[in-house]
């Protein structure tokens, strides 16, 4: 098991299953978080998710969740070269972020703005990368290049939020 993003809840959920969970995150805050929850009970690791510290092969299960529109674009395709070289043959990566349009509405309107208002906050370099993603296509355009098969896609929210189960071959 494998996981890009330190979001607890997924984290805890998977350890209260009897996984071994893994997490990395740039953020020393993010992972003091997950340390003081889960204490030893995690591999929790302070590093970037372009370079990872795993050997090639090694997860059944890796999830991105909300980091792709974060990064930089050339990052974005390293990231998915580093997933794609640590998931073993047959594996799954869950990837999970925002959704170019169209919204549906009112529902998609209302998170749209929302989103736009939250990304705001974070600053201008988090909300032009997270633009950059969405005017080139999201997941699907990210993940083209790839040889990976998607076994489904499923938009929620509006149609603001994609979900993306892929299977590597």
């Amino acid at each position: 098991m494998f996981w890009m993003s330190v979001v607890e809840q997924d984290l805890e959920l998977y350890h209260q299953e009897g996984c071994n969970v893994y997490g990395v995150d740039l953020s020393s805050s993010m992972l003091n978080v997950a340390r003081k929850k889960f204490g030893e009970g995690a591999d929790l690791r302070l590093c970037d998710a372009a370079q990872l510290p795993f050997q090639n092969e090694s997860f059944d299960l890796i999830l991105s969740t909300y980091t792709l529109h974060e990064m930089i674009h050339a990052n974005r395709a390293a990231v998915i070269q580093e997933m794609i070289r640590v998931v073993k043959k047959s594996g799954r990566i869950l990837l999970t972020d925002f959704s170019p349009r169209p919204y549906s509405f009112p529902i998609g309107w209302i998170n749209r703005t929302s989103i736009l208002i939250f990304e705001t906050i974070a600053g201008r370099e988090h909300f032009n990368n997270g633009l950059d993603f969405l005017n080139r296509g999201g997941i699907l355009e990210l993940i083209q290049p790839y040889q990976l098969d998607i076994e489904s896609a499923t938009l929620v929210g509006g149609g603001t939020t994609a979900f993306f189960l892929l299977r590597t071959y």
